[in-house]
């Protein structure tokens, strides 16, 4: 492709000399599935207390990557933009993209929420929550369009894996109709989620767990991760108006 494609050619360029030459811990920690997320100290992201976080170089090359491979795309030409390689490509270059956004959003929002006994600040928990949910909503949508990024491909996968067993059982669960294909779309959306199961009607999920293998897939975040924003935002107003 890069023979043909200039943009092509400078996208991977620029992915060379940026994310792919990175030896870091590869457990995400960003604001996509994380509330909030939980640092700065990534190859994203500069900050010092003097200044709001800036996007370091290797940043400014992902989302350059991106752009070349946008514009490759609505040109077309000898390049086949319907190829899943070159799809996938694009997909996921800009899923980085907007999922490093969401990190200083996520931690905008969490500080609208009060500390030290101080109530929440309703107009700025309604602006953070708004750009926050945003991007989440922006995100879902892109990863959308790229079979690799869909949470169905899980489930009908944790579901197909039953089989044809029957000695399924899960004690503390009776709302959940327990054939094996249930047992097994149940523990599929717990290691994504809370990680070990949690019974209706607890005080909180297991807190060193929660959100410990996120996923930046499609139904997820909007449905899951969004959500909780949501639900995060309305306690807060609620707080907000009581003071």
């Amino acid at each position: 492709l890069a023979a043909h494609d200039a943009d092509v050619a400078d996208a991977w360029a620029r992915l060379a000399r940026s994310s792919y030459v990175l030896d870091q811990w590869g457990q995400d920690t960003g604001g996509v599935g994380h509330l909030p997320g939980t640092n700065y100290n990534n190859y994203a992201w500069q900050r010092d207390s003097a200044m709001p976080p800036t996007p370091t170089g290797a940043m400014c090359d992902v989302f350059g990557a991106w752009s070349s491979l946008l514009r490759a795309a609505e040109r077309g030409g000898e390049l086949d933009v319907t190829a899943e390689p070159f799809k996938y490509d694009l997909v996921n270059t800009g899923r980085e993209v907007l999922a490093q956004l969401a990190l200083p959003l996520s931690l905008d929002f969490n500080e609208s929420l009060g500390s030290g006994g101080a109530p929440p600040n309703a107009s700025r928990v309604i602006a953070t929550r708004d750009a926050y949910v945003g991007l989440l909503g922006d995100l879902d949508d892109l990863v959308a369009t790229d079979n690799a990024f869909l949470l169905g491909g899980w489930t009908q996968a944790a579901r197909a894996l039953a089989g044809n067993t029957t000695d399924c059982s899960a004690d503390g669960f009776p709302e959940i109709a327990w054939t094996c294909a249930h047992f097994y779309e149940f523990n599929a959306r717990v290691q994504i989620t809370t990680w070990d199961p949690t019974r209706r009607g607890a005080a909180q999920p297991g807190v060193e767990t929660v959100d410990y293998a996120p996923k930046h897939w499609s139904g997820l975040i909007k449905d899951y991760y969004a959500a909780r924003v949501g639900v995060v935002a309305a306690e807060a107003l609620a707080a907000a108006a009581a003071g």
